[in-house]
């Protein structure tokens, strides 16, 4: 193969080389003004204490009433309901009714319906409809003198008088299934058919669910310990800024838009203006929100693994946070959760 061959292929190689490197970044979406992953926090961040945080350790138990409480929320949904041929209708009733009603002797149009569920009560009839069905009898026959209101829907309707003739057909009844081996064994997949497994396996879910919830006020103590700690050097990624400022340009123009407003008298009216503020004028809370906002794919995984809060370690009312490097705290994402908010109008709520 020739010289002139080789640095050919060369050439092509690199090429092809560079192309992928470009495709691979382009899918990884580096170029995206919106993506905050491939940024040096360093630059905008200077991250506080994370190493040696305390936090309140929570004990969790489950008493018998919170068993019978969620038995019961269990059971209510399971509940069905059923047509019955017998019974008084009261408020609250579903009632399923047939009526025709007539004006001056003459049927109008959405003035008659066959097989209709009504909810008395519900006040989706006209006034006098629902309260008229109350006190009677599933298949009784009802006539109702009725006025429709003056400010109906239907104009042609209005203030005119209309007799209506009801029948009642049925009356649906809500049935709570019976706390039972058979509701046990249905809502279970038949994984468990007594009363005493069955309540144990609800405690040990409901025992979760609180440990769950303990674990989770502790990152967020933790979290907000580190954030309230950061300090940011003030400084904004220029791409993400100009993604951050026609984000929000564009979506007060739409609001201008719609109040058939020009952009400048829309800010003017809610005392807004179009300029960038030169520090971050943050808060606390202002962090904790960016960081949500920018952290969701960081390393809240591994945060939680340092936490030490699994079992055995819930003991005593403070306990240090220990084990985390520096290395790990970025490897975390640690740095990927204060960085400022680049562009600040005045979040007012339009008005």
């Amino acid at each position: 193969m020739t010289k002139t061959k080789k640095i050919i292929i060369g050439v092509i190689i690199l090429a092809v080389a560079v192309c992928a490197v470009f495709v691979t970044l382009f899918e990884i979406g580096f170029f995206e003004k919106s993506n905050y992953k491939f940024l040096n926090y360093d630059k905008y961040v200077k991250v506080g204490k994370y190493k040696g945080l305390k936090y309140t350790a929570k004990k969790v138990s489950v008493t018998q009433k919170e068993i019978d409480q969620e038995i019961t929320s269990r059971r209510t949904s399971a509940q069905t309901q059923k047509s019955v041929k017998s019974g008084t209708l009261a408020k609250g009733d579903v009632a399923n009714i047939s009526y025709v009603g007539k004006i001056d002797g003459k049927k109008f149009d959405g003035g008659s319906a066959s097989d209709y569920d009504l909810t008395l009560g519900s006040n989706s009839m006209i006034k006098g409809f629902e309260s008229g069905l109350i006190g009677h009898k599933v298949g009784d026959k009802v006539k109702l003198n009725l006025t429709f209101p003056k400010d109906y829907g239907t104009k042609k309707l209005r203030n005119k008088k209309a007799v209506f003739e009801v029948t009642i057909n049925a009356k649906k009844v809500t049935v709570t299934p019976k706390y039972d081996t058979a509701f046990i064994k249905q809502n279970t997949g038949n994984k468990y058919s007594t009363k005493e497994d069955y309540e144990k396996y609800i405690k040990e879910y409901l025992t979760k669910q609180k440990e769950a919830t303990a674990l989770s006020e502790v990152k967020s103590d933790l979290w907000s310990q580190v954030v309230t700690a950061s300090k940011s050097t003030g400084k904004y990624p220029k791409k993400q800024l100009a993604y951050e400022k026609e984000k929000f340009t564009n979506q007060y123009k739409n609001y201008a838009k719609n109040y058939n407003m020009s952009f400048k008298t829309f800010l003017k009216a809610q005392g807004m203006t179009e300029d960038i503020p030169e520090g971050p004028g943050h808060d606390g809370e202002d962090l904790q929100q960016e960081g949500e906002r920018v952290c969701e794919d960081s390393g809240e995984a591994e945060v939680r693994d340092v936490l030490h809060c699994e079992e055995g370690r819930h003991q005593g009312d403070r306990q240090a946070v220990q084990g985390l490097s520096e290395e790990d705290a970025e490897e975390c994402g640690l740095h990927r959760i204060f960085l400022p908010e680049p562009v600040r109008y005045d979040h007012r709520e339009v008005r």
